[in-house]
């Protein structure tokens, strides 16, 4: 199953639900300290699939978030919908 074939086009021949997901894919792994590239190896795909999904120019499909949102420890709904995500504790350690 493709997600977000339906909702509204940007203009540019992607839909903003395929940006919204690509972006939150982008950030969770911002969020994890995960590069694009680790990204693909854990998930089994190469660099350039992954790649394309995350500048939003094909959209995810249904196993490629599930894997990324257990990759970054969310829900594919996070990934997808924007979820809100559990909140983070930031331990500072003193200088």
């Amino acid at each position: 199953m493709v997600l977000g074939m339906a909702d509204e086009d940007t203009g540019k021949g992607r839909d903003a639900a395929v940006l919204r997901a690509a972006a939150n894919v982008r950030s969770a792994l911002a969020w994890r300290n995960i590069t694009g590239s680790a990204a693909a190896r854990e998930i089994g795909v190469g660099q350039p699939y992954l790649s394309r999904r995350l500048n939003g120019d094909v959209p995810f499909d249904v196993g490629d978030l599930t894997l990324l949102a257990k990759l970054v420890g969310l829900t594919p709904g996070h990934l997808l919908d924007g979820e809100p995500w559990p909140e983070v504790e930031v331990v500072v350690a003193p200088i």
